[in-house]
């Protein structure tokens, strides 16, 4: 055993000797772009510049071709993991490994642009690099974005994943991380987890929403206790909360990433997260709620199934309030004359048994909102206390060509007596 243990002690000496005469001082680049005009390299390096923290680029004098990377390492292992990792995962086919100086060829086991193939050129105003597939992990800042923390040693092994936002990066489901992964999170972001009570103090198992404040933009949703992590890509970047229930007041919380002490309802708990407090309001008289939960198939006044759960907390809303009176507003996007599917009788959610029948906006909201109304009145609640307004597509909240003009099909509850 120490034979053997003496023969591999002079074997890896053996080669690291070897390899000090090939490598002076090695630092490994991990490519994902190559390009023959640095005008391509700019535009390409700023548009995946969301979704890496390092990204930048270079020019080879030797080549003659500017490199985008997105890691600079000394440890060779760590950027050949972390171009696997890009290739097999993120859809980055192109990617490599660049040594400077050059190693020998086949030394780090990632084929780089000298090995097997020549490099890519792209042509002047071109955004990409081969196929559009290769590029499927990038995307415009409106777009979701993920990529992983690769911790040295195994990009691949990543327990953290993040997804970008324009300014705002998130991971969450934090709770279940090495500690030493957490500290990490901890000193490059912020973390908060939520508690939603109602008046009473009673915790509510509501969803907190993580919204765009500027384009009135959900983002993502979390649940309370649920941990999350939170970063900006600028010095005092704002993060704003809302939460937003049916039956009560929308609630909206809005802090300094930097510094959340500023805010209110929000304290630091022993292990540094930052616990955000709401205390929801019962919904007022000519207060609107949203329902975010009950859609409707396009073109169509048949229920998804998803949105069951939240009819059904409609309907235990009005039974718990036997004093409510409501109006149901229904909104869609702009479609001029459409075939309209309507629902078979009382079967609310079957797309497939619907008939259908030529109209307008107007008349697909009406068809509408006259099902939310009888779905109520099915359940016991007294037609009388339920309005509806239709309103087509008169109130749109987004532009119909928007990324996000789904929003315009909706439905509001507003409380008009109490």
């Amino acid at each position: 055993m120490k034979n053997l243990y003496r023969m591999r002690t002079l074997t890896l000496a053996a080669l690291f000797t070897m390899l000090s005469f090939s490598i002076t001082a090695a630092e490994y680049y991990v490519v994902i772009g190559t390009f023959a005009q640095e005008a391509n390299a700019r535009k390409f390096a700023k548009r995946v510049g969301t979704a890496f923290k390092d990204v930048t680029y270079s020019f080879n004098e030797t080549r003659k071709l500017y490199y985008v990377h997105v890691m600079k390492t000394s440890r060779k292992e760590e950027a050949r993991n972390w171009t696997l990792y890009l290739r097999k995962e993120k859809g980055f086919r192109d990617a490599w490994v660049l040594a400077f100086p050059e190693v020998r060829e086949n030394s780090l086991g990632v084929a780089g642009p000298q090995e097997h193939r020549a490099p890519r050129y792209v042509q002047e105003g071109s955004h990409s690099i081969g196929d559009d597939n290769a590029l499927a992990s990038s995307s415009s800042t409106d777009e979701f974005v993920k990529y992983d923390v690769a911790h040295a040693g195994n990009a691949t092994s990543a327990n953290v994943s993040w997804t970008v936002n324009g300014d705002i990066s998130f991971t969450s489901g934090l709770k279940n991380l090495k500690d030493f992964t957490r500290d990490e999170l901890l000193s490059t972001s912020q973390r908060f987890t939520f508690v939603v009570e109602n008046a009473e103090g009673k915790v509510l198992p509501v969803e907190v929403m993580l919204v765009n404040y500027e384009k009135v933009k959900k983002i993502a949703g979390f649940m309370p206790g649920e941990e999350v992590a939170i970063r900006g890509a600028k010095k005092n970047q704002m993060v704003t909360f809302v939460c937003d229930e049916l039956g009560y007041s929308m609630e909206t919380k809005m802090f300094n990433i930097d510094n959340p002490s500023r805010g209110r309802d929000i304290k630091q708990k022993e292990d540094g997260v930052w616990e955000v407090r709401f205390k929801l309001k019962k919904l007022q008289v000519n207060e609107i709620s949203f329902m975010n939960k009950t859609n409707f198939y396009k073109d169509a006044a048949v229920l998804e199934s998803s949105s069951e759960q939240e009819m059904n907390n409609l309907v235990l809303m009005m039974q718990a309030n036997p004093g409510y009176k409501i109006i149901v507003h229904t909104h869609c996007n702009p479609g001029g004359p459409r075939d309209i599917r309507i629902p078979a009788g009382k079967n609310y959610f079957d797309l497939e048994g619907a008939v259908e029948k030529s109209g307008s906006d107007k008349q697909l909201t009406k068809k509408r909102a006259e099902v939310l109304r009888n779905y109520l009145v099915e359940h016991g609640i007294q037609e009388k206390r339920i309005g509806v307004v239709a309103w087509g597509s008169r109130d749109p909240l987004v532009a119909r060509t928007a990324p996000d003009a789904y929003i315009n099909d909706r439905v509001e509850v507003e409380l008009v007596a109490e």
